[in-house]
C-alpha cells in the first residue's frame, strides 16, 4: 500500500501546479492586491485547484473555515508565517489536492478525515506567543496524507499527539512530541496508529516522562510509535525515544515502539533510544534493542542491548550486508548470514540491559562499518529479532 500511494502521490504532486486556476490573497490590513481579509470568503470564493495565500498581516491569530471540503490549498506566505487556527478537512475526492501548509498554529487538533485525494500538512509550527498551545492532526480513512516538516505537540500540554486510523501516511522530517506528565492508561504515544500504513523518514519522535508527585496516583511513561495491525517502515536519520519514569510510582514503557499485530521495518541508520528511568515496575511490550557505542582502533567498544525480561540475548555480528535484509517469522535479519559471528550470549536481568565489551584490535581498516544485531528468547520461548546498529571504526 505504501508503494501504491508512493505513485499516486508523485503524480499528484506533479499536477498541483498545472490543476492551480487562481492565488487568492488574504491580509487582515488590506491594501493593494489583497483579496480579503479574512480565509472564510477566500475559501467561498476559491474554486477547486485554487490557492489561498495568507499574509502574516498584523499578527493576529486568523480564524479558520470549520470545515474544508473544498480541493483547496492554504498556504501561508514565505519567511513570515502567519498564525492561523486549526481545521477540518473532510471529504476531498480522489485525483484533487488539498494542502494546509506553512503556518504557525495556536493549538488544537487539525482534523483529516474521509479523504480519498491527497492531503498535505506542510511546514506547521507551534506559535510563540504566550499561551500558544501545540497542535497536531487526526487522520481518519484517508487514502493518502503527507505531514512534512511539521512540529507537533510539545512537552507540557498532556493532548497533542499524531493520530491515524485507517489511513496511509507518509511523514517526513517531522518532530513529534507525547507531551505531558505520562498518563493513567499505559496506551499512549508522540504518534499512534491503528489499521494504518505509516511510511517515516527523517523524524523524531519523543515519548513523555512519567511523573508521580507525592504518588497521588500511578502514571505511565509513554511511547514514541505505538502501532496496532499496522504497518510502520522508518527510515533516514529517524529517533525514536522512549519516555523515563520518575520517582517511586512511575511505570516506564521504555521502549521506544509498543506494537501488537503489526509489521515493523527499521532502516539501519535509525536510532532508537529506550528511556532509563530511576524506578521500573512493569514492563510492557518490550522490544529488543542494541545501542552500540564508539570504536576506536586499539580501544574496547561497549555494545549495550535491552533483551526481553526473564529471557536470554544473543549479540550477533557482520560487516554490513551487500544483499537485501531478509525476512524470518522473528524479525528482519540486517546482518549478512554468510558472515555472522556470536559475540556472546547471556540472561537477561531484571533491569534489562546488557552491555557487552569487543576489542577493536590495532591495524583495523579505518571507515570499516560493522553491524551488530540481537536476538532475544523470550520466557515463553518465543524468538525476536531486535533492531540494528552499526558502528564506523575510526
Amino acid at each position: 500500500m505504501i508503494a501504491r500511494m508512493v505513485k499516486v502521490v508523485l503524480c499528484a504532486l506533479l499536477a498541483v501546479g498545472a490543476a492551480a486556476q487562481r492565488t487568492w490573497v488574504v491580509d487582515d490590513r488590506g491594501g493593494p492586491g489583497v483579496d480579503f481579509r479574512t480565509i472564510e470568503p477566500a475559501v467561498t470564493a476559491a474554486t477547486e485547484g485554487d490557492i489561498i495565500l495568507v499574509r502574516r498581516g498584523s499578527g493576529a491569530l486568523y480564524a479558520n473555515v470549520q470545515t474544508l471540503r473544498k480541493a483547496v490549498r492554504i498556504i501561508g506566505e514565505d519567511g513570515n508565517p502567519p498564525r492561523i487556527a486549526p481545521t477540518r478537512i473532510e471529504g476531498i475526492a480522489a485525483g484533487s489536492v488539498c494542502g494546509f501548509e506553512n503556518v504557525v498554529g495556536d493549538g488544537g487538533q487539525i482534523t483529516v478525515i474521509d479523504c480519498a485525494g491527497l492531503v498535505i500538512l506542510r511546514g506547521l509550527r507551534r506559535g510563540t506567543t504566550a499561551g500558544a498551545l501545540p497542535w497536531a492532526p487526526a487522520i481518519t480513512r484517508c487514502g493518502q496524507v503527507i505531514v512534512d516538516g511539521c512540529e507537533m505537540g510539545t512537552f507540557g500540554y498532556p493532548v497533542a499527539f499524531v493520530e491515524i486510523r485507517d489511513s496511509c501516511v507518509a511523514m517526513r522530517n517531522c518532530t513529534a512530541y507525547d507531551a505531558g506528565r505520562g498518563s493513567t492508561s499505559s496506551l499512549h504515544a508522540a504518534v499512534e496508529a491503528f489499521d494504518s500504513d505509516v511510511d517515516i523518514l527523517d523524524c523524531r519522535f519523543f515519548g513523555a516522562n512519567a511523573q508521580s508527585p507525592g504518588c497521588l496516583w500511578y502514571v505511565f511513561a509513554s511511547y514514541a510509535i505505538l502501532a496496532r495491525t499496522s504497518t510502520i517502515r522508518v527510515r533516514g536519520d529517524s529517533v525514536l525515544a522512549g519516555g523515563v519514569g520518575i520517582g517511586e510510582c512511575a511505570y516506564s514503557a521504555r521502549s521506544p515502539i509498543s506494537y501488537v499485530g503489526s509489521s515493523l521495518q527499521f532502516d539501519p541508520s535509525v536510532t532508537l533510544l529506550p528511556g532509563t528511568p530511576r524506578s521500573i515496575y512493569w514492563q510492557i511490550e518490550e522490544l529488543t534493542t542494541v545501542l552500540a557505542g564508539a570504536a576506536v582502533p586499539g580501544s574496547a567498544q561497549t555494545i549495550d542491548v535491552l533483551g526481553l525480561t526473564g529471557g536470554v540475548t544473543t549479540l550477533l555480528a557482520s560487516l554490513v550486508a551487500g544483499a537485501p535484509p531478509v525476512s524470518l517469522p522473528a524479525g528482519t535479519l540486517w546482518l549478512d548470514p554468510g558472515q555472522v559471528i556470536e559475540v556472546g550470549t547471556r540472561p537477561v536481568p531484571i533491569g534489562r540491559q546488557l552491555s557487552f565489551v569487543v576489542p577493536v584490535p590495532l591495524g583495523i581498516p579505518p571507515w570499516l562499518t560493522i553491524a551488530y544485531q540481537a536476538v532475544s528468547l523470550d520466557r515463553h520461548g518465543a524468538l525476536q529479532l531486535g533492531n540494528p546498529a552499526l558502528t564506523v571504526i575510526r
